[in-house]
This record gives structure tokens, C-alpha cells and sequence, in this order.
């Protein structure tokens, strides 16, 4: 029951949450406003381009209808039913499925890079194509990690460790049917 500022180096958003969705809108409205008066009076001028609103709710049949109007200089803000915030990217049940498929994007085709520096004739040794996935693969999967995967289901946590299983076998170089505890040994 309340509007919050979130605000990272020229990152920001504002949330607003209340049990009725009218009450929230209106709020968020109110805040909105403020901020516009605001940069008014220091002679910024928003980008309406990189605004979005978005609703969130574990109600799946609210996610589907509710869409919030909000207004930015006389103008109807788009809605996103997947926004990006600091390089998260949120979805309206706060399932992070959106943010796991990115996720397991970007680190499949870091796995090609790694998977190409591990030539037997003039190939990486097993420590340097670790460090390689620390910095490609597992930057990426471990990226705000606690502001997102607690809130995993076992079937999405099960798609970010088969990611970093396939990681992990390019690196030791062993067969699929290796078990994984040796993979990470």
C-alpha cells in the first residue's frame, strides 16, 4: 500500500502496490506526476520511448485482463508484459521464465566460444577454459542471482544447471554419461 523509487546510476522505476488495482494505478499516476513536475523544473526532459508500466500479480487471470493507463506528458505510457530492470527481465507472475530463457540463451552460445578454444592440438588447458566460463558463462547465470532465483520452480532451476552442465562437460571434456558431481569436482 504504497509507491516505491527504485534508482540505480540513470536506471529508475517506480512501483506501486495497494489490494485494489484502481488505488495502485492512481498512486503510481500521482507519482508519475511528481517526477514529471520535477523534471520540468530542472529542465530534463523524460524519453517517453524508454518508459514502460507493467502490472504484477500471482493471479494469473488479473496478469491476463488488467492492463494499468498511466500517462507521461499527455501520453498513454506502452505496457510490457516483459520489462527489463537492471538487466533482469521481470514478467507479470514474477516466474522469471522470460529471465531464465535469456539466460540459457546467452550461455549456450558462450558455450560455442568455449567449445572452440578446446582444440587438441593448440587448445586451452582444463584451468584457463575455467576461467573462460567464469567470465562468459557464469557471470550470466549468477548475475543478481538472489533477486531472482529463489523464486525459480525446480523445472526452470533444472534449465540453468543443465546450462552450466553443458559448461562444465565442454571444460572437463567428459562424455553426457559422466555424472554430474564429477563434472563439478
Amino acid at each position: 500500500e504504497h509507491t516505491d523509487p527504485s534508482l540505480f546510476a540513470d536506471d529508475a522505476a517506480l512501483s506501486s502496490s495497494h489490494k485494489e488495482k484502481k488505488v495502485a494505478t492512481e498512486n503510481l499516476q500521482e507519482a508519475i506526476n511528481a517526477v514529471e513536475e520535477w523534471s520540468n523544473t530542472k529542465k530534463l526532459k523524460l524519453n517517453i520511448d524508454k518508459c514502460e508500466v507493467t502490472f504484477f500479480s500471482t493471479n494469473t487471470h488479473e496478469v491476463s485482463k488488467f492492463v494499468p493507463k498511466i500517462t507521461l506528458r499527455g501520453n498513454e505510457v506502452k505496457y510490457n508484459k516483459t520489462p527489463t530492470f537492471l538487466g533482469v527481465k521481470l514478467d507479470n507472475s514474477l516466474s522469471f521464465v522470460p529471465h531464465v530463457n535469456m539466460v540459457t540463451e546467452k550461455v549456450e552460445k558462450r558455450n560455442r566460444v568455449l567449445a572452440s578454444l578446446t582444440s587438441k592440438t593448440w587448445g586451452f588447458q582444463k584451468q584457463h577454459l575455467r576461467t573462460v566460463h567464469l567470465a562468459l558463462q557464469a557471470s550470466v547465470l549468477n548475475y543478481a542471482a538472489p533477486a531472482w532465483q529463489p523464486f525459480l520452480s525446480p523445472s526452470e532451476l533444472d534449465r540453468l544447471q543443465k546450462a552450466q552442465n553443458k559448461s562444465l562437460r565442454i571444460i572437463t571434456g567428459q562424455y553426457n554419461s559422466t555424472p554430474v558431481e564429477a563434472l563439478r569436482a
